[in-house]
């Protein structure tokens, strides 16, 4: 199971779901809720999330709705069946990544051998980053059931 959870969203990669979750970090609202979720010690209801962003919880209740469809939050089932929500972020890493040749150079211009070697040192350290960044998001993973295990042995 670990790694599994990896996202790295690219607009070569999935343009729709990239699309969509820039969307859904473009508005203040949903990114208040957002860092509120990430810095809560529990699921958070609505009205609680509503309440520690500033607003009325209708529209948080949308917004909040928008982050699980983009996969950045989820819905954690309640047996008091009030909506609880956490946040959903690990592994996901939005990039955007610059043209190899900048727009405004001529594509009739060959590459020098400077720019091949830049390019490939470039691609070595991309390589060894998303390495790291697999083994960040096997460690949280890891970190996570761990507390899940700690909270099945010694329930509160």
């Amino acid at each position: 199971m670990l790694g599994t959870r990896e996202r790295i969203l690219t607009p070569e990669g999935d343009a729709h779901r990239f699309t969509e979750t820039c969307f859904a970090l473009s508005s203040g609202t949903r990114i208040g809720a957002l860092m509120t979720l990430l810095h809560a010690e529990e699921p958070l209801h609505i009205r609680e999330v509503a309440r520690r962003v500033g607003t009325d919880p209708s529209p948080v209740r949308t917004h909040l709705d928008l982050l699980v469809k983009t996969g950045l939050a989820r819905e954690i089932p309640d047996p008091t069946r009030e909506r609880r929500f956490v946040a959903d972020v690990s592994g996901l890493r939005l990039v955007l990544t610059p043209p190899a040749r900048p727009a405004d150079v001529p594509a009739s211009l060959p590459p020098s051998k400077a720019i091949h070697k830049a390019t490939d040192k470039i691609r070595g350290l991309e390589e060894k980053l998303h390495r790291i960044e697999r083994e960040i998001v096997e460690l949280h993973e890891e970190r996570a059931a761990l507390w899940k295990a700690l909270a099945q042995e010694r329930p509160s």
